[in-house]
């Protein structure tokens, strides 16, 4: 969390454009695309789990909080919730997770420094990702979060892709060095519309974008930014709109909690993330609820003080 702060400057918050001290972004970015240079592109391919009922090139994850039944070892799953089963195959959300603090670093090293070594790279784990037949991923989660002898997948599987919209963002930038030809960015573009076609047609794509907690934010988050790159404006809209008028309407009570998160057993992490799926990657478009989430964060939550002096410094009211 303090990372995500770090990336939130005050003035952003506020919507007011500040110069970049460009010493320090170098003194912060270049060492992390540094030990980036020498890491080869690691995909989905690289691993895979006899619980997936899926193909090499598809994505795979389990429900967290799915556990053995002691009563009955060889069947069906049962729910913990909060309690994350430590034995559930994770490997493709951690090669996911890295893919995305790796291409924005290197993304970014390469605007500071207009090195080509760093673009290079980069396009090197887009290509394996995105383009090369070999080792990419196919556009869908058709097999993400799948629950043990209960479902092969769910749209609840979809928050998993989260981490794609820095990389998305990375690749706009990416697109004015010399490193990707016009060919490897429309890959890019082709493979994110035909991802965005099964984010908004399949049956587990409408499931989330109907859910009504963090899930359903994920899912406007996600469209919303793989719309832009892809230059579909009217499915932009429709999120902008629907962020508007459904999302804040439905999940932020009056008092700014989140009913429907309230209620589960991780209280402060889901609040937090609903908090950062909707001030850090959506933008302060809804200014005095974001002042309301804040205030009401619980006391447990990680980083509580800085995240009140920025509501603060929104306009909030203490107390």
């Amino acid at each position: 969390m303090i990372r995500a702060l770090a990336l939130v400057p005050l003035c952003v918050l506020l919507a007011v454009p500040a110069p970049i001290d460009l010493n320090r972004e170098r003194a912060r970015v270049i060492p992390a695309a540094d030990k980036d240079l020498g890491e080869p592109p690691v995909t989905i391919t690289a691993s895979s789990s006899p619980r997936s009922t899926g193909g090499r090139h598809d994505f795979f994850s389990e429900g967290d909080y799915w556990w053995p039944d002691p009563q009955n070892p060889g069947g069906p799953y049962i729910q913990r919730d909060g309690m994350s089963n430590p034995d559930n195959f994770n490997d493709h959300r951690r090669y996911l997770m890295r893919l995305s603090v790796q291409v924005p670093a290197l993304a970014a090293a390469w605007k500071l420094t207009g090195d080509r070594r760093y673009s290079d790279q980069a396009l090197k784990h887009l290509r394996a990702w995105f383009i090369d037949p070999a080792t990419r991923m196919n556009p869908n989660l058709q097999y993400a979060q799948a629950i043990h002898g209960r479902f092969t997948g769910r749209g609840t599987g979809i928050i998993d892709t989260i981490h794609l919209v820095e990389v998305v963002r990375s690749m706009s930038i990416l697109e004015g060095s010399n490193s990707l030809l016009p060919s490897e960015m429309s890959g890019l573009r082709k493979w994110f519309a035909d991802y965005l076609d099964w984010m908004t047609t399949s049956e587990n794509g409408l499931e989330e974008r109907d859910a009504k907690n963090n899930h359903g934010t994920c899912w406007v988050m996600q469209v919303s930014e793989f719309a832009a790159f892809t230059g579909k404006r009217e499915l932009a809209e429709f999120c902008r709109k629907r962020f508007k008028e459904i999302i804040v309407q439905d999940q932020i009570a009056g008092d700014g909690s989140f009913p429907l998160e309230l209620a589960r057993t991780t209280l402060a992490r889901t609040q937090m993330t609903g908090l950062r799926d909707r001030l850090l990657k959506l933008g302060v478009q809804v200014v005095v609820s974001v002042r309301r989430i804040v205030l009401h964060l619980p006391m447990c939550t990680p980083d509580l003080a800085a995240w009140r002096h920025i509501a603060l410094a929104l306009g909030a009211r203490a107390g």
